[in-house]
């Protein structure tokens, strides 16, 4: 999964970034742990080094948070466990990511991106989706309302009161220049 995290951070150019504990822990959406030393404040995801034997190594004392990445990585491990056992048609949904298998028409209601109260339908077959929203989780800090969407620039939370919904053939990319990382028995896979 850190594999993965860094790859799209360097094809993001740093707009994917797990390096952002700190602005979702001073803003209560992720807790404080009071045996953790204070991250720099200065440190990003180039200084998160990949070592052989899945070592890590941190340059700057930073905190990860894995939140943008982990159920994607989930949902696409179960697709990979279920097509290995034979399943040829199947959904799988982590809540905001999901994935379907096979040539059978799936129904999905996402919600409208400015009306979370209003559902769009939409059918699919053998794709994922995966939405980003900040209009169930807010609250007031620093004078303004903010949502757990950390902005990569700045590290402040963002004011989103809407959704993005992305579909893609699986929650995780796995295009020409990335490794794969969803353990699917690919033969390019070096995991």
């Amino acid at each position: 999964m850190l594999t993965c995290a860094q790859q799209l951070s360097g094809a993001s150019d740093g707009l994917f970034d797990i390096t952002v504990a700190p602005a979702l822990e001073r803003t209560g959406f992720l807790p404080r742990h009071a045996d953790h030393l204070p991250a720099s404040g200065h440190g990003g995801w180039r200084d998160v080094e990949l070592l052989p034997a899945q070592r890590v190594r941190l340059v700057r004392r930073v905190r990860l948070d894995l939140g943008g990445i982990a159920k994607g990585f989930a949902v696409d491990r179960a697709i990979a466990q279920l097509r290995d056992a034979g399943v040829v048609n199947a959904s799988v949904n982590a809540g905001g990511d999901l994935r379907v298998l096979g040539n059978a028409t799936h129904n999905l209601h996402l919600r409208h991106p400015s009306q979370p109260t209003q559902l769009l339908p939409v059918t699919t077959t053998h794709a994922a989706a995966a939405t980003s929203a900040g209009y169930f989780q807010h609250r007031q800090w620093a004078g303004r309302m903010c949502c757990p969407i950390v902005h990569p620039g700045t590290r402040l939370l963002c004011e989103a009161r809407r959704s993005v919904t992305v579909f893609a053939d699986q929650c995780l990319p796995i295009r020409p220049g990335y490794q794969c990382c969803i353990g699917c028995r690919d033969s390019r896979c070096r995991w």
